[in-house]
């Protein structure tokens, strides 16, 4: 399981991990599905495969060298760069 905090802004909820910055579209976590899972119902974000899509491009094809960080399509950038760029 992965938890992490996340804030909402502008559009996309965004959260910080392991020295980077991630940020995700709304619309997967404004309302959710429900789909059917080892016999009973989870929830799972709105629009489910395109959330898979937006994360990990081709998702039905696995990939052998997946690095979780570097390609996540929800990374933003790295926070020291995020820093250096917004400071006053």
């Amino acid at each position: 399981m992965d938890v992490s905090l996340a804030y909402r802004h502008e559009g996309y909820y965004w959260r910080g991990a392991i020295g980077q910055i991630w940020r995700i579209p709304e619309k997967y976590f404004d309302t959710h599905d429900v789909i059917p899972f080892s016999g009973g119902k989870i929830h799972v974000p709105n629009e489910h495969e395109d959330y898979l899509t937006f994360i990990y491009g081709d998702w039905k094809t696995p990939k052998q060298d997946h690095d979780p960080v570097h390609d996540d399509g929800s990374r933003y950038c790295r926070l020291k760069e995020w820093s250096e760029k917004n400071r006053s």
